[in-house]
């Protein structure tokens, strides 16, 4: 049998949490929130570096469309480095509709139960969610010794 767990559709996953326990319902939002505010994180990273990139791209060529060194060749940002960023930041954004839907749905439940439910819009608020224990990261990914 295969490791590899594909996520259950939005539907089958909106039948499947009325089995879950109030406690297990808690623990999985908890875990898309920190989820969300991840990779609003990495989004927002990705994004600093895409401008940076096409801010050093628009440096380094010169009026004729020439670059103005050569010798680097991985100095230079191409056009596929910065639509990998592109691509990456949507495709996080795709993922981070999934698991906002996701919310909504155990939020739903817990109301249906008449538990309290927290329904955070911003970023600033998923960020708040993250364990204390991170440990930074670098942008070339990297730990970062404190």
């Amino acid at each position: 049998m295969s490791e590899y767990k594909r996520p259950i559709s939005l539907m089958d996953f909106e039948i499947a949490v009325h089995d879950l326990s109030d406690q297990e319902l808690a623990s999985i939002l908890e875990k898309l929130h920190v989820s969300i505010s991840r990779l609003i994180q990495s989004n927002e990273l990705m994004q600093s570096l895409m401008d940076k990139e096409k801010k050093k791209s628009e440096e380094t060529h010169i009026a004729d469309g020439e670059v103005a060194d050569e010798d680097d060749e991985f100095d230079t940002p191409t056009k596929d480095d910065i639509k990998i960023y592109r691509d990456s930041i949507s495709e996080n954004e795709v993922v981070i509709e999934n698991q906002r839907a996701r919310c909504r749905i155990i939020e739903n439940e817990l109301e249906l139960r008449n538990l309290p439910s927290s329904r955070p819009q911003d970023a600033q608020h998923y960020r708040s969610l993250q364990n204390s224990n991170d440990v930074p990261i670098s942008t070339d990914n990297e730990q970062i010794a404190l």
